[in-house]
């Protein structure tokens, strides 16, 4: 059996980091993020730490010895009525992620989110549905898909179903 490791990256501040190891799901975080003041506003950004430390986990616990994980990533894209504020960050998250992984020399693949939403069974953008489809396929997981009162956490089930479509799972 061919061993290798994929990693699923939902890039928003409330996206996640999902690793699939020979077909099974093997870990699922929420996206590592720091707070910081400007103008005396509270604002979130992507931790490059947090997520250097994620990938180096997945790679260093799941990746076949000589091999690199396979890095797959929802492409970003603005849309209207965001604010600048709003634009930028999307920006700096995804440039942060596509970043730490090529200065890893690890391979990285963009997948459209209709792209891998098509994979999975989704016909139009439902975060509601991305969380029960990830339940469905990784009840172990669905802690990390719903948090304790019930409320969706869809940027980890999300960057599973990215994963599991690159990989062909869903």
């Amino acid at each position: 059996m061919t061993r290798h490791c994929t990693i699923g990256i939902d890039p928003g501040l409330d996206g996640g980091i999902a690793c699939i190891a020979n077909g099974q799901l093997v870990t699922v975080d929420a996206m590592p993020t720091v707070t910081y003041k400007v103008a005396g506003k509270q604002r979130r950004r992507v931790d490059a730490e947090g997520v250097k430390h994620i990938l180096e986990y997945c790679h260093e616990t799941y990746a076949p010895v000589g091999q690199t994980p396979v890095v797959v990533i929802e492409q970003q894209s603005t849309r209207a009525g965001l604010s600048s504020t709003a634009v930028f960050s999307t920006g700096y998250g995804y440039g942060l992620l596509t970043g730490l992984v090529t200065g890893l020399n690890w391979s990285l693949s963009v997948y459209k989110p209709k792209e891998w939403q098509k994979e999975v069974g989704i016909a139009k953008a439902d975060k509601a549905l991305s969380v029960d489809i990830a339940c469905r396929l990784w009840p172990d997981f669905a802690t990390g898909f719903r948090g304790p009162r019930g409320g969706l956490k869809d940027g980890p089930a999300e960057a599973a179903l990215i994963a599991a479509a690159y990989e062909g799972l869903a």
